[in-house]
Protein backbone atom coordinates (compact mmCIF):
# COMPACT_ATOMS: atom_id res chain seq x y z
CA UNK A 1 0.00 0.00 0.00
CA UNK A 2 1.29 3.51 -1.17
CA UNK A 3 0.87 6.04 1.52
CA UNK A 4 0.90 10.02 1.20
CA UNK A 5 1.93 12.47 3.35
CA UNK A 6 -0.69 15.32 4.35
CA UNK A 7 0.16 17.68 6.26
CA UNK A 8 -2.64 19.68 8.64
CA UNK A 9 -2.21 22.91 10.71
CA UNK A 10 -4.06 23.31 14.11
CA UNK A 11 -4.72 26.28 16.27
CA UNK A 12 -1.11 25.83 18.71
CA UNK A 13 -3.60 25.92 21.77
CA UNK A 14 -4.89 22.58 20.65
CA UNK A 15 -1.38 21.04 20.23
CA UNK A 16 -1.30 19.76 23.96
CA UNK A 17 -4.67 18.48 23.81
CA UNK A 18 -4.38 16.74 20.93
CA UNK A 19 -0.72 15.08 22.19
CA UNK A 20 -2.80 13.93 25.38
CA UNK A 21 -5.83 12.36 23.35
CA UNK A 22 -3.09 10.28 21.17
CA UNK A 23 -1.97 8.84 24.81
CA UNK A 24 0.96 6.53 24.16
CA UNK A 25 0.40 6.48 20.34
CA UNK A 26 2.18 8.75 17.96
CA UNK A 27 -0.16 11.68 16.50
CA UNK A 28 -0.12 10.97 13.58
CA UNK A 29 -1.02 7.29 13.74
CA UNK A 30 -3.61 8.54 16.30
CA UNK A 31 -5.17 11.17 14.08
CA UNK A 32 -5.10 8.47 11.11
CA UNK A 33 -7.26 6.23 13.09
CA UNK A 34 -9.82 8.72 13.61
CA UNK A 35 -9.77 9.81 10.10
CA UNK A 36 -10.50 5.96 9.19
CA UNK A 37 -12.80 5.68 11.93
CA UNK A 38 -14.90 8.69 10.36
CA UNK A 39 -14.45 7.42 6.80
CA UNK A 40 -15.79 4.02 7.94
CA UNK A 41 -18.76 5.67 9.52
CA UNK A 42 -19.81 7.50 6.28
CA UNK A 43 -19.39 3.96 4.73
CA UNK A 44 -21.80 2.27 6.70
CA UNK A 45 -24.11 5.11 6.33
CA UNK A 46 -24.13 5.38 2.59
CA UNK A 47 -24.79 1.38 2.01
CA UNK A 48 -27.64 1.37 4.67
CA UNK A 49 -29.04 4.32 2.79
CA UNK A 50 -28.89 2.02 -0.61
CA UNK A 51 -29.95 -1.28 0.90
CA UNK A 52 -32.93 0.65 1.95
CA UNK A 53 -33.44 2.60 -1.09
CA UNK A 54 -33.26 -0.90 -2.91
CA UNK A 55 -35.77 -2.18 -0.38
CA UNK A 56 -38.18 -0.11 -1.32
CA UNK A 57 -39.21 -1.78 -4.21
CA UNK A 58 -40.17 -4.65 -3.01
CA UNK A 59 -40.35 -4.07 0.97
CA UNK A 60 -43.97 -3.62 2.67
CA UNK A 61 -43.99 0.02 4.24
CA UNK A 62 -44.14 -1.60 7.88
CA UNK A 63 -40.90 -3.57 6.66
CA UNK A 64 -39.91 0.32 5.71
CA UNK A 65 -40.90 1.55 8.73
CA UNK A 66 -39.15 -0.98 10.70
CA UNK A 67 -35.76 -0.44 8.62
CA UNK A 68 -35.58 3.23 9.30
CA UNK A 69 -36.66 2.68 12.89
CA UNK A 70 -33.96 0.38 13.76
CA UNK A 71 -31.51 2.12 11.46
CA UNK A 72 -32.26 6.00 13.29
CA UNK A 73 -31.74 3.91 17.09
CA UNK A 74 -28.30 2.51 15.73
CA UNK A 75 -27.60 5.71 14.52
CA UNK A 76 -28.52 7.53 18.29
CA UNK A 77 -26.74 4.62 20.21
CA UNK A 78 -23.41 5.76 17.27
CA UNK A 79 -24.02 9.82 18.61
CA UNK A 80 -24.05 9.26 22.32
CA UNK A 81 -21.25 6.94 22.00
CA UNK A 82 -18.95 9.41 19.70
CA UNK A 83 -19.96 11.82 22.17
CA UNK A 84 -19.15 10.15 25.42
CA UNK A 85 -15.77 9.53 23.40
CA UNK A 86 -15.31 13.02 22.76
CA UNK A 87 -16.09 13.88 26.57
CA UNK A 88 -13.19 11.50 27.15
CA UNK A 89 -10.66 12.25 24.72
CA UNK A 90 -11.39 14.41 22.22
CA UNK A 91 -9.11 17.80 21.59
CA UNK A 92 -12.17 19.27 19.31
CA UNK A 93 -15.09 19.63 22.13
Amino acid sequence: MAFKRIVISVPESRVSEIKEAAGEQSVPSWFAALVARRLLDQESDRLWDEWIAKAEATATPEDLEWVEEAVAELRQFDAEQEQQSRKNASPWE
